[in-house]
């Protein structure tokens, strides 16, 4: 009787071959190291995987660096004869370094490693040793030597093996170079501008600071020292004294509006800040006194949403080449970088309030209307950061670059339209001549949703200025000429053109 199998389930197929699959792979793979059977005979420096290193120390003469994974994230630290330092860690320059570790090949252990190991250069002052551990707490050292001025390659010994061997220049190049390439060259980490939520300036023999605040509805108010507040100028004070939206009572405090474009910018200053050289680490008190960073010319705090620390520095004196000496995170490290942000921080706290018309985040903005007499309204959106306009039915065959053109001009214009004189509130309707008034309709974000805020562009009645007017509240603010003469020939621009 012929013996009967029973057919195995073809459900069960791809199953068995993902079984198959990770045992080879647990065969001859484990996760943090990679395969490196015989060290002696040349082959990758470290056994381990980029990705499974937690600590790099380096000990060069007196110098120790130590970086090393922390919760998440890499720190950097080290000390030395001056006594102990941590810095912010670049990423780029931590992740180049472990690579170089890692993927770098060593030679095969040289015949004549038993001679004085003193000719490859160990045992000296300087000698350069490295201790790598990975996240199972295996570690390994090696030590660096003289560089071979024919092989271009640095010889070394240990990292699992008896003898001396070398390899490639990048190596000794990268470890010698120790801390630079690991240290962070931007002032901070990058931050979203629109998440801040408070910035504060100290200047030099200041008690107090300078306070920046953010509003539910992002906008930027400042608290002024009450026996500072005389100067803040005139179209402030002339404002005030008609108008309350640009003063803010706050937790028995007040605050004035802030200028969006400039607080803008020096946040700006703040991401974008390149450090260009570093001093001694740690810097001495005599040093720092001799760079104006103590006590410092003007320091800054901020502090994004959701932050779990604050993001310090310190300016002091600029050098004749123009950069200026700093510190950040309230350490004692010298650092030098251009001098925008210092420049944008010194001038005076009057300088940062609202005397523009609007006195709004443009960046809010995603859409306006402007009607121009009795011809349709001009529309333009926000698209991919670009104004697009969207002309009336009335006017076909105009030409659509110049209106995208024209809306973009409009919102540079209207973004920083100043004041120049402040009138009181109009009582009695529409204050402005009905020839040549112009409507400006603005919705704000999400998607033009918002409640709009309308501005009337036209001439008094009273004495021909050229004014804006808000119907919302009567405000009237005097304007310069420039922006209704553009309305003016745009707008005739796009009137229907008579057929023959």
């Amino acid at each position: 009787m012929a013996t009967q199998y029973r057919r195995l389930p073809a459900s069960l197929i791809p199953l068995i071959i993902l079984l198959v699959a990770a045992a080879v792979w647990l065969l001859f793979f484990e996760p943090s190291v990679q395969k490196n059977d015989d060290p002696h005979s040349g082959g990758l420096l470290l056994p381990f995987l980029a990705d499974s290193v937690a600590r790099v120390e380096v000990t060069r003469g007196g110098e120790i660096f130590l970086l090393q994974v922390l919760g998440h994230d890499w720190q950097l630290s080290g000390h030395n004869e001056a006594g102990v330092w941590h810095d912010r860690v670049d990423s780029a320059g931590t992740e180049m370094l472990i690579r170089t570790l890692c993927e770098s090949r060593a030679s095969p252990v040289l015949s004549d490693s038993t001679a004085q190991r003193s000719q490859y250069g160990f045992g000296l002052p300087r000698t350069l040793t490295a201790a790598v551990t990975d996240f199972s707490g295996q570690s390994l050292i090696f030590y660096l030597g003289l560089r071979n001025p024919v092989t271009d390659r640095y010889y070394a010994t240990g990292a699992g093996r008896s003898g001396v061997f070398t390899i490639p220049a990048r190596v000794g190049q990268q470890l010698y170079e120790l801390p630079g390439p690991l240290r962070l060259r931007r002032l901070w980490p990058p931050f979203q501008r629109s998440k801040v939520e408070t910035l504060a300036i100290r200047r030099a023999g200041a008690s107090w600071e300078e306070l920046f605040i953010r509003s539910a509805d992002g906008l930027w108010w400042t608290r002024l020292v009450t026996h500072r507040s005389g100067s803040v100028g005139k179209i402030v004070r002339d404002y005030d004294r008609y108008y309350s939206d640009r003063r803010w009572e706050q937790g028995g405090e007040t605050y004035w509006r802030v200028d969006e474009r400039t607080i803008s910018m020096l946040l700006y200053y703040c991401n974008e800040a390149k450090i260009k050289g570093f001093g001694p680490l740690p810097t001495g008190e005599e040093e720092l006194r001799r760079e104006g960073l103590l006590p410092p010319t003007v320091s800054l705090r901020v502090v994004p949403q959701h932050a779990t620390a604050a993001l310090l520095a310190a300016f002091g004196h600029v050098t004749e080449d123009g950069f200026v000496a700093g510190m950040r995170d309230g350490r004692a490290q010298i650092f030098w970088l251009t001098g925008e942000l210092r420049d944008a921080l010194v001038v005076p706290q009057s300088a940062f309030l609202a005397t523009d018309v609007l006195a709004l985040a443009w960046t809010q903005v995603d859409s306006f209307s402007l009607r121009y007499g009795e011809q349709d309204s001009l529309r333009a959106i926000r698209i991919d950061g670009k104004w697009r306009a969207f002309l009336p039915r009335s006017s076909p065959g105009v030409d659509t670059t110049l209106a995208h053109n024209a809306c973009s001009d409009f919102a540079h214009h209207l973004e920083r339209l100043p004041i120049l004189v402040v009138r009181p509130p109009a009582r009695t309707g529409i204050p402005l001549t009905k020839k040549e008034r112009t409507v400006l309709t603005l919705w704000s974000a999400p998607k033009g949703r918002g409640r709009p805020k309308q501005v009337v562009f036209g001439f008094l009645e009273e004495n021909g200025e050229p004014a804006a007017y808000f119907p919302a509240d009567g405000k009237v603010l005097v304007i310069s000429q420039e922006l209704l003469v553009s309305f003016r020939t745009v707008f005739r621009a796009l009137r229907p053109r008579e057929r023959p």
